[in-house]
């Protein structure tokens, strides 16, 4: 479980660096500003949902999708992107280099490090929403027009959190205040601060991520943009509502990134907005590049998924080789094994596994897999690809060697998986199903 959470978060934080990337280079400069909140929006819930899209059940209908993707012309090749591959050494019996002892320290540290960076703008997060709510209780209420306003006591400051609008008293007599209440009532009534609680629990969670932190100040400068550009279509001059920015005294505590501000953010990034010629609508069909990346995101996310289907089980009549442990003898035999009454995956939404995992497996190996003397003697190397059926209670059958290496090697990596304990079996939809795997194996000679 543990494990699966870190690969989903690591797919999240590649989508967000990914969508960053995309729009850093083609659209931050569009004045397309509703076009770009949902292309921001876009990003965030690409990356939050594509790890969990299951492309297991399409993929298996199209097993020779692996070997197209390996660049082999022979299906058999394609399972080498199966793991764990296992390494046999003839000067050791280990199955595998084990991990360094310190290797475990590190990710440990590394785990607290990230929950504690959690916890701090947690913590940070719960101060500014308490703030907020002690200012409701200690400002003075009232209305401008229909709009209720907490007035901001000895304070030029402006800004709104949903359908709270705080405003300074001294701003509440100046000349700007239609302008600041159009401003903020915008924000108010486009809903731009859900977006902003949405991309602060994203950057509270991948705090450590860059492209996380820079989402954020994209989302809420182009929020700003939303909000002038509606003041100047309200018919207010653009001019004096530049000078009215240019005129707004800077607050001398920064606004809680909650919040929006009138007046925290770059104004002259804004102000160059508000000038900007209008951006060609032809350019808009750019804004379809969102379409290829989340297929570019879907097709890694998958990718081990692809590597576990099995070509040659797939009705293809390549050459199997089956060994018969109590004679050593190798008998080749063509065509697919007769199915039993219970369906055999080749991809499934939980593939089986070792108990214990890749590194319980290295240790099994480790201790009962030896290299063959002879076969020393003769210099016999090279990659056996082995397959064989996880069935519902775990237990091992139909052991099958793909790819043949010398009768020696075979019966050996047979002899060691017949002997193997139950696996934790496959699950598809909740329910534990009977699974073809494939584990390559390949012995070397030091």
């Amino acid at each position: 479980m543990e494990t699966a959470f870190f690969i989903y978060l690591l797919k999240v934080n590649i989508g967000l660096l990914s969508g960053f990337l995309i729009y850093r280079l083609g659209f931050r400069n569009d004045s397309f500003f509703n076009l770009k909140r949902f292309t921001l929006l876009a990003v965030l819930l690409i990356s939050l949902l594509y790890p969990l899209i299951d492309l297991s059940g399409w993929l298996s209908l199209r097993a020779d999708l692996a070997a197209w993707f390996s660049g082999s012309s022979d299906p058999v090749e394609a399972l080498l992107f199966h793991a764990p591959e296992i390494n046999i050494s003839a000067g050791a019996t280990a199955a595998g280099e084990k991990p360094a002892v310190w290797l475990p320290l590190i990710l440990t540290g590394c785990i607290v490090i990230w929950i504690m960076g959690i916890l701090v703008l947690f913590i940070r997060l719960c101060i500014e929403l308490i703030q907020l709510f002690r200012l409701t209780r200690r400002c003075k209420k009232q209305n401008c027009g229909l709009q209720p306003v907490y007035a901001l006591p000895a304070s030029d400051e402006a800004f709104s959190f949903f359908g709270l609008l705080f405003i300074g008293d001294r701003l509440l007599q100046s000349r700007a205040l239609s302008e600041v209440l159009k401003h903020e009532q915008t924000h108010i009534r486009q809903l731009h601060s859900l977006d902003n609680l949405l991309i602060e629990l994203v950057s509270m969670v991948c705090w450590f991520n860059p492209a996380a932190w820079l989402l954020k100040r994209e989302i809420r400068m182009n929020h700003e943009y939303l909000a002038d550009r509606q003041v100047v279509e309200a018919g207010f001059d653009k001019k004096k509502y530049q000078y009215h920015l240019l005129g707004m005294e800077q607050p001398q505590t920064m606004i809680a990134t909650l919040y929006h501000s009138f007046s925290v953010l770059p104004l002259k990034k804004r102000i160059g907005m508000l000038n900007m010629k209008p951006t060609q609508s032809n350019r808009k069909g750019k804004y379809l590049l969102l379409l290829p990346l989340t297929g570019l995101l879907l097709f890694g996310s998958n990718l081990e998924v692809m590597s576990r289907i099995d070509p040659v089980s797939s009705g293809a009549a390549d050459a199997q080789v089956t060994i018969s442990q109590d004679t050593a003898k190798v008998s080749a035999r063509t065509g697919a094994q007769d199915a039993p009454s219970d369906p055999v995956f080749t991809a499934v939404a939980k593939m089986p596994e070792y108990p214990g995992g890749n590194t319980a497996l290295f240790d099994y190996l480790a201790q009962n897999l030896k290299y063959p003397a002879e076969a020393q003697q003769q210099g016999k190397q090279g990659r056996v690809i082995v397959n064989f059926i996880v069935n519902t209670d775990g237990s091992l059958s139909d052991v099958n060697i793909v790819r043949s290496l010398d009768p020696q090697l075979d019966a050996e990596a047979v002899r060691l998986i017949e002997h193997m304990p139950k696996w934790i079996p496959g699950e598809q939809n909740d329910k534990r199903v009977r699974v073809k795997y494939t584990l390559p194996i390949s012995f070397s000679l030091n």
